[in-house]
């Protein structure tokens, strides 16, 4: 398995910020934060949605499945860098966009691409939040439904999402995408919050079928200020992609985010994955 800082694998002058490459066995994920401050990128790119999408072969000619993790700030001003990318699925941290800009999104995405985007966070007076998906082609995205009777309830909340992924050979794997409350290094309130989402997350998969599973998402806070997710790595049950980077010739608990000119870079956006997912990892 490799992982691969990559901050220049798009325009350096754009406000994209890189978590973490990885190269799996039936993919390869690539994991980006998109749109910070007065920076969004370059203005124009070409879009990859004139003809249908029939999925990304790798070089031995097996088919794989390429997939971003991209924390946007906002899909209809900056999805035009998106839609530059070479994906076959995307998911969608912090969308902040409502139903009523659907068309939009399809515009920019083109019209063999699917979507699904949470709503809102409803606690907040303006269009903030939302999490979900872009995929490329003809296949219907995948839903399957939680398992945690508590953890379905926040579906509805924009911090929350459950998908199936198509990994190859008839597999999915199972991605929880989560998008952690604002500022939860600093407001206790904040980080329980979060930390008592992913405790959900967690039972839910302890639940689910066995097979890959994945949790992806700006958790607005650090593994050490959330209790649950420190458990899960303790037991090993659970394993912080980016803090073992070395292992793969990069370099350990690399910033994900820098917000141009204002903040010292942080690490809040990760991507998490269990044993059975790890089986899917190669050199």
């Amino acid at each position: 398995m490799t992982i691969i800082q990559n901050p220049s694998s798009l325009d350096q002058q754009s406000a994209l910020h890189s978590v973490s490459h990885a190269n799996w066995k039936h993919r390869i994920s690539h994991f980006h934060r998109i749109g910070e401050a007065k920076h969004p990128g370059p203005n124009k790119y070409k879009q990859r949605n004139g003809n249908p999408h029939k999925g990304s072969i790798n070089s031995n000619g097996k088919q794989i499945t390429k997939m971003d993790f991209i924390n946007i700030t906002h899909i209809v001003n900056y999805g035009h860098i998106l839609a530059e990318r070479d994906f076959d699925v995307a998911i969608i941290n912090e969308h902040s966009t409502p139903n009523t800009l659907n068309h939009k999104i399809k515009d920019v995405f083109g019209k063999f691409t699917k979507f699904c985007l949470s709503p809102l966070d409803g606690e907040k007076n303006h269009n903030t939040g939302g999490v979900g998906i872009i995929q490329r082609g003809n296949k219907n995205i995948i839903h399957p439904p939680t398992q945690h009777k508590l953890l379905n309830e926040k579906l509805q909340t924009g911090r929350f999402a459950l998908y199936g992924i198509n990994i190859g050979s008839g597999e999915v794997a199972l991605v929880y995408v989560i998008y952690g409350h604002t500022n939860g290094n600093g407001d206790p309130e904040a980080r329980d919050r979060t930390d008592d989402l992913l405790g959900l997350i967690f039972q839910d998969m302890d639940m689910q079928v066995p097979g890959p599973k994945f949790v992806m998402g700006d958790f607005n806070a650090t593994v050490l200020n959330l209790p649950h997710l420190c458990a899960q790595i303790d037991m090993g049950k659970i394993f912080d992609i980016g803090a073992m980077a070395s292992k793969y010739g990069s370099s350990d608990n690399l910033p994900t985010c820098q917000n141009i000119g204002k903040h010292k870079p942080s690490r809040n956006d990760y991507i998490l994955a269990n044993h059975e997912a790890g089986n899917y990892q190669k050199v």
